[in-house]
């Protein structure tokens, strides 16, 4: 069988032998919709729908979120992203950022009204925000 069919129900003979699209829509659906890892251009969002703790290492994007405590995240690409955490605690909370390098320098993030925490960091590299005590 390959992947897709004609207008008449026939197979198309200039496509692949083999369903790869299928499975690649469901991890998609998977790493987008049950973790919430939308990694953008510019900006890279984790909003889960359900899971409050789960380390995600497919491909090139390796997320490790724990809700109200840390999360430790790295993206393809270079420069500098924004990242945008949900579920990390009541407003007021601080964390403590490291954006990775080339800036190694620690900065300080707190927690808005909804629940989200925002701060910068570079993409190619180990990004983390650490509750701090």
């Amino acid at each position: 069988m390959h992947e897709r069919y004609t207008c008449d129900g026939q197979m198309m003979a200039n496509r692949t032998n083999y369903y790869f699209e299928y499975p690649s829509v469901v991890a998609m659906l998977i790493r987008e919709v049950r973790y919430g890892i939308n990694v953008g251009l510019r900006s890279v969002k984790i909003s889960p729908f359900g899971p409050s703790s789960f380390t995600y290492d497919v491909g090139n994007v390796f997320v490790a979120y724990a809700a109200g405590d840390h999360v430790e995240l790295e993206v393809p690409g270079n420069g500098t992203r924004t990242y945008m955490v949900d579920g990390m605690g009541k407003e007021g909370t601080e964390y403590e950022i490291h954006p990775g390098v080339p800036v190694k320098k620690t900065t300080k993030g707190t927690v808005d009204a909804s629940g989200r925490l925002v701060f910068e960091g570079y993409a190619g590299t180990r990004v983390m925000a650490i509750k701090m005590e």
